[in-house]
């Protein structure tokens, strides 16, 4: 379930990425790969440094895309935590 819905994030970020013309650093506009790749490094905090927002608009949607990700993950983590940290008696 994570992993499909971490898809459609970053497809989802891709689309503003893509509307803010060169709004990010080494994205030629046009091409949905190369917003869509900027997108998985910045949900995922892995940031090779390549690529890089230019303007305040591509700061603005890239902050708002790295905000939505953290809920995200706290909210996948929360359940699962809770699934396996639950106590269980054992009274001899």
């Amino acid at each position: 379930m994570a992993l499909g819905a971490n898809w459609i994030l970053n497809l989802l970020f891709a689309t503003p990425y893509l509307l803010g013309g060169q709004c990010v650093a080494e994205v030629p506009p046009g091409p949905l790969s190369g917003a869509f790749f900027y997108g998985v490094q910045t949900l995922s905090t892995v940031g090779f440094g390549h690529l890089y927002p230019t303007s305040l608009y591509g700061n603005v949607v890239t902050t708002l895309e790295i905000v939505v990700g953290m809920f995200f993950t706290a909210v996948v983590t929360g359940p699962i935590f809770v699934r396996f940290s639950r106590p269980v008696a054992r009274v001899l």
